[in-house]
């Protein structure tokens, strides 16, 4: 069976032509706008933590994450109204018995809003012992 030229090269061009106009890269670009503010547990500085602030819609995937370190955080996040969720980071073993960082979740579900420009956010109290 032969196949003729002009077949082979008619396909790589649809197979091109798909492939370009298809799997380009997606413009998924969000403003991000500086925030910065701080943590507290039990009214004491977080140590060392993370801080994610998320989309309230999920299927937005809006999300971004900045290192909580003595109590204090700055970094980007994306303007609306977020949710905020706080982690410690503690020093413990993972399974097979190496040294590792491991988080802790501390508090979810914080309402935040974040506007164009920069955002002192309000300390974020979390209270871990029952009053």
């Amino acid at each position: 069976m032969t196949v003729q030229p002009t077949l082979v090269v008619r396909a790589v061009a649809v197979l091109f032509l798909l492939a370009a106009t298809g799997c380009g890269v997606t413009e998924n670009k969000v403003d991000a706008y500086n925030v910065k503010g701080k943590v507290t547990v039990d009214g004491a500085p977080l140590d060392d933590g993370l801080i994610f602030f998320e989309g309230s819609d999920p299927t937005k995937g809006i999300s971004s994450s900045m290192e909580v370190k003595q109590g204090a955080f700055s970094g980007k996040a994306a303007a609306g109204d977020l949710k905020v969720r706080v982690v410690k980071i503690e020093t413990g073993k993972d399974p097979m018995g190496n040294d590792a960082k491991i988080e802790k979740p501390l508090k979810t579900d914080i309402p935040v809003t974040v506007k164009a420009g920069s955002n002192d956010i309000p300390t974020i109290e979390i209270t871990t012992t029952p009053k």
